[in-house]
């Protein structure tokens, strides 16, 4: 099992640099015997297609991608723990600060989706992840997918962007 700052360094520069600040406002008002540590970033397809199977994602991994399968990745999960034991309410106070703190550094976090609730995800909003990937493909970036966009990066929207497709752009930064 990789360590918080293995999954750290999987992360895309952008993200690790959000996720090491959500970190430090959580631990800056944690009361004692509470704990938040990442746990998951960078996510191989078996695992995935299992949480689809549990009901756990909406992603089923080949069809509609989670953004645990980029690498680098473009989303994480933490583990909030008090006392030695998992929080598992996404309404638990613990959850909530951590969703503030995931959101003051500009991420977005699953606990406020409707549905399927996530409380332990966070990740980097549609809207920058274009722009990252029209900077990497050497396209203005304004975060609004145009033709220009379409053209420099081969797809039409982010949907179609593949786990290779990333990848190749995300090593040329």
């Amino acid at each position: 099992m990789p360590t918080e700052a293995e999954h750290l360094a999987l992360m895309h520069p952008f993200l690790r640099e959000r996720a090491t600040r959500a970190l430090s406002i959580w631990r800056g008002s944690a009361r004692p015997g509470e704990v938040v540590k990442v746990v998951e970033s960078v996510r191989p397809l078996a695992t995935q297609q299992a949480y689809f199977a549990a009901g756990k994602s909406k992603a089923d991994g080949i069809v509609k991608l989670s953004l645990h399968q980029f690498a680098p990745a473009l989303a994480f999960d933490v583990a909030v723990i008090v006392g030695g034991k998992y929080v598992a309410s996404a309404a638990a106070s613990e959850w909530q600060r951590w969703g503030a703190a995931v959101e003051i550094v500009g991420l977005e976090w699953g606990g406020r989706w409707r549905g399927l609730v996530d409380a332990p995800h966070a990740q980097i909003p549609l809207t920058d992840r274009v722009k990252l990937l029209q900077a990497a493909a050497g396209v203005a970036a304004d975060g609004d997918w145009g033709p220009a966009t379409t053209r420099a990066v081969g797809v039409a929207g982010w949907p179609a962007v593949t786990t290779e497709l990333w990848s190749r752009l995300a090593a040329t930064r």
